[in-house]
């Protein structure tokens, strides 16, 4: 989305990541990195991240590309009880 920016307000990302190979084993994974300077090639919050800047007189300026934040994630090792089966009595009556 294009949102109006100047030098004296600043614009903020935010990212809603969606995993699209979650782990189940109990763990750690990725690894997070706030603005990208580290170049983690795992878990990034999008593919590419280019700023393409007009002045306030339409004038197009250089393009700019942004490093890669990436993200990281804990899954907890959980024991899930399952519930013990109950057993369901059916009675049938036959009619003569």
């Amino acid at each position: 989305m294009n949102v109006p920016v100047t030098q004296f307000d600043p614009v903020q990302l935010i990212y809603t990541v969606i995993l699209t190979n979650p782990q189940e084993q109990a763990g750690e994974y990725g690894y997070y990195d706030e603005d990208g300077h580290l170049n983690k090639d795992n878990l990034k919050t999008n593919i590419r991240a280019t700023l393409h800047p007009v002045d306030s007189n339409g004038n197009a300026l250089e393009i700019e590309d942004f490093l890669n934040p990436t993200v990281s994630y804990s899954v907890q090792n959980t024991k899930i009880q399952e519930n013990p089966k109950q057993e369901t009595k059916i009675q049938t009556a036959k009619k003569v």
